[in-house]
């Protein structure tokens, strides 16, 4: 697994990381039809986690509509039932339609309503219970993201002491999130962990800020500050690096692009108005507007992994940006060249690698986000990578070798893709480095030792 890898294992031995893992999450690591599993689901925390399998045994609590125990790559799945109206109103409606969005500094609802917070507390002490009935309370575990904030004050509550919680999304300013009505029961609930853990430092700074006014109402307020941390979730470069690329076609479809003489600009996420598509769309469009040498030596592969589509907001987003690439296409193609290759759909692990290899130019570019493991991922799966990476992007408080932009100015964003594209390969080679030597820094193995008790 290369040098990085066993330095990993022994920073996690040396660090006395406990080999039985306990994690606790909405969604669970494989996607389960008729009790068998089938594909990895999608998700930075899973692909984060799932790499440490080899070496860990994990138990994986998460909610499933079929419920039950399984066992399978060194991961037993316990999948605590969820029917399917309470994962609506608690899933769909509260995690989705209430907290996603104003953690992410957006408003969606114009008022919020009792049911879907009922059906959050209830799915959070369901999970508390299978937990509860499967750990004893000596255990550590690990809880992570916002779907479950409630749990670790309930374990507490219990007898549970070795608990931590990470955030995994924006804590975004107490002024913003004074809208939120249940925003004390949230923040009891997390401080109910002995560690918490959030990407960055202000998102820490924030939490804490915001629990100073409810401090007469948490439990152990006093120790709060000394229990939150920041340290941002990583990947298993090795995994990246070293994996070899199965034949596929669409490894063979970019390929014969770069045969052309064509350079390939790409971006990889799920559907999701924070991502920052449209704006992407856009600049792009500007960039071949204003620079016409570029028209057939350079296409934009957009993957788009279908999220949520249930939502009508999604189905939405969607339609515009189907809109937005056909007008583009319709505007800008040529019989030989077509500027956007827009594919949506989920790819599997062999697409996702052949895709970061190919790549001159990867742009991560969300309008916030929490961290973003894709940067890490492509950072480490090709040699020579070159980034765009927007400014409320967590990992763009760690990355510092390569372009930052604020994907609303449309004008920064497309002059920093034609900088980026012309740049010496010498200068891209040395950022690259850079990069590289970031993303192992601060890799699973690092995020592991100082979020596990």
């Amino acid at each position: 697994m290369g040098k990085y890898y066993s330095q990993y294992l022994h920073n996690c031995i040396m660090n006395q990381v406990p080999r039985d893992i306990n994690i606790a999450s909405y969604r669970c690591p494989f996607k389960v039809n008729s009790g068998k599993f089938s594909e990895f689901n999608t998700g930075g925390l899973v692909g984060g986690l799932v790499s440490l399998r080899n070496e860990h045994k994990i138990n994986w609590f998460c909610f499933d509509s079929e419920g039950g125990v399984n066992e399978t790559h060194n991961i037993r799945i316990h999948r605590v039932p969820i029917d399917k109206e309470t994962n609506r109103l608690y899933y769909a409606e509260f995690c989705n339609n209430y907290l996603w969005p104003v953690f992410h500094y957006m408003r969606k609802v114009d008022t919020f309503r009792e049911e879907p917070w009922k059906a959050y507390k209830k799915s959070n002490i369901d999970m508390v219970k299978y937990i509860v009935d499967n750990i004893d309370r000596e255990k550590s575990i690990l809880v992570n993201d916002y779907h479950l904030s409630l749990v670790p004050n309930e374990l507490k509550i219990i007898g549970y002491q070795k608990i931590s919680f990470f955030w995994h999304i924006p804590w975004v300013s107490y002024e913003y999130l004074q809208v939120f009505p249940w925003l004390k029961e949230i923040i009891n609930g997390i401080s109910g962990a002995r560690k918490i853990g959030f990407h960055l430092p202000h998102y820490r700074k924030n939490f804490l800020n915001a629990a100073t006014f409810y401090s007469k109402e948490i439990q152990s307020f006093q120790t709060l500050n000394k229990r939150v941390i920041s340290v941002p979730l990583g990947i298993d470069p090795s995994t990246y690096e070293k994996t070899e690329v199965k034949s596929n076609k669409f490894d063979e479809e970019l390929k014969n692009i770069k045969k052309r003489g064509i350079k390939i600009v790409s971006s990889l996420s799920r559907l999701d108005y924070t991502k920052g598509i449209t704006q992407k769309l856009e600049a792009f469009k500007n960039f071949l507007l204003k620079n016409p040498q570029f028209y057939g030596k350079v296409v934009l592969v957009l993957v788009i992994s279908p999220s949520r589509e249930e939502v009508s907001e999604y189905r939405w987003y969607k339609e515009t940006i189907d809109r937005s690439v056909g007008n583009i296409n319709a505007q800008l193609r040529t019989p030989e060249w077509t500027p956007i290759i827009y594919i949506y759909r989920r790819i599997n692990q062999s697409e996702v690698l052949s895709l970061y290899r190919e790549s001159d130019l990867f742009l991560v570019t969300p309008l916030m986000d929490g961290l973003n493991l894709v940067a890490e991922e492509y950072i480490s799966a090709n040699e020579n990578c070159s980034l765009i990476l927007s400014k409320f992007a967590g990992i763009s408080y760690y990355i510092d070798s390569t372009e930052k932009v604020n994907p609303f100015n449309v004008e920064e964003f497309s002059c920093a893709i034609k900088n980026m594209l012309e740049m010496p390969i010498e200068v891209r080679k040395i950022r690259a480095k850079e990069m590289k030597e970031t993303v192992r820094k601060y890799d699973i193995g690092n995020w592991l030792n100082k979020m596990i008790l």
